[in-house]
């Protein structure tokens, strides 16, 4: 077979669980492929375009499929009716110098993935990101953040509620950031509405800041938010680490491997009364938060690529949301060179 973006290859195969553990809680784009409300580890493989997911609510089995190619982006996530999340990727420029986005849609909720579409919107060194702008459905938009002009280019999805998503017919755009910001798109206002957002290191000050765009519903009120938090170095994660409905401010910090996380849901006082911190990961990890137990609650995910208990095996080492964060396990998915998802295309990492 051809391994191209026209084909879809369907592997099955089971992941290994390397243990469970219980951890006393220190001081300090994920998707879900199987629709059962828990996001499921996955990564992609450049080498050859091929998507691996662990789907957590089908015993759990892992599912491998071909869409895209060496070079493209991961961008997976709901461009259809369906519960499962579909197959996305990103091309930076081939065949043409626009960016292309590649959509397999699994409608059916069968692993089938039996339609596909795509859609050109970018430029080769924009960045995208995978997260619903349109208010008038369920459906991810096409958003990319472009470093030369600071702009952000959205084609919104005007989905018609069929079982394939949208036409993405009408766009939007908006001056938001400067070419050395990362981008950070998120829903922080709790609307139901991904917000413009950039993390902005200070060579002076040594300190970082968030500036956001506050969606406001839609109603043409945005307003503006800038929020210095994190240091030079950070990671920005940010994630719903309280559970309330809304994005939380945090930042991974690779020296020490801490977590800092400002909840939305705790009144704002001194520092040491509202900023949790949590240790968890190893320089030369890679953060990928995502909502592993279902419950509503980003959980503290790190990948290791180079990990000494299986050299060659990445894994996942995930601290649950319960109890404080107070519960951990390590699951064994993927191989060398491998892009994790949920490593935020444009992070500092």
């Amino acid at each position: 077979m051809i391994r191209g973006i026209n084909s879809l290859r369907r592997i099955i195969v089971a992941p290994l669980l390397l243990g469970a553990a219980t951890f006393a809680a220190s001081p300090a784009a994920a998707v879900d492929f199987d629709g059962d409300g828990s996001e499921d580890i996955a990564v992609y493989r450049p080498s050859f375009g091929e998507h691996y997911f662990i789907a957590s609510g089908e015993g759990p089995l892992g599912f491998g499929f071909q869409w895209g190619l060496n070079g493209d982006t991961p961008v997976s996530g709901n461009f259809s009716t369906a519960t499962h999340a579909d197959i996305a990727v990103w091309r930076p420029a081939a065949p043409t110098a626009t960016g292309v986005w590649y959509i397999r849609y699994d409608s059916a909720n069968n692993y089938l993935y039996s339609s596909a579409n795509s859609f050109a919107w970018g430029l080769p060194s924009d960045i995208p990101q995978a997260c619903k702008r349109d208010a008038a459905d369920m459906f991810n938009d096409l958003i990319v953040w472009r470093p030369s002009n600071g702009t952000w280019y959205t084609r919104l999805s005007g989905g018609s509620g069929s079982d394939v998503g949208g036409a993405y017919s009408t766009s939007e755009q908006q001056q938001w950031g400067l070419s050395n910001d990362t981008p950070v798109a998120a829903d922080y206002d709790n609307d139901g509405r991904c917000d413009y957002a950039i993390f902005r290191e200070s060579a002076s000050t040594g300190q970082a800041t968030w500036y956001i765009v506050l969606s406001g519903s839609g109603s043409g009120s945005d307003t503006a938010a800038t929020i210095p938090f994190g240091l030079n170095g950070d990671i920005p994660v940010p994630g719903d680490y309280d559970g309330d409905g809304q994005i939380d401010l945090a930042v991974w910090r690779p020296s020490s491997g801490h977590w800092l996380i400002r909840p939305s849901s705790v009144s704002q006082g001194s520092l040491e009364n509202w900023i949790r911190v949590y240790q968890w990961g190893l320089s030369g990890d890679a953060p990928v938060p995502m909502d592993y137990d279902g419950d509503g609650i980003t959980d503290l995910v790190v990948y290791r690529e180079n990990d000494v208990t299986s050299p060659g095996f990445p894994v996942w080492y995930i601290r649950k949301s319960p109890s404080n964060f107070g519960s951990a396990e390590a699951q064994q998915w993927g191989l060398t060179n491998d892009v994790a998802y949920g490593d935020r295309p444009g992070s500092t990492n």
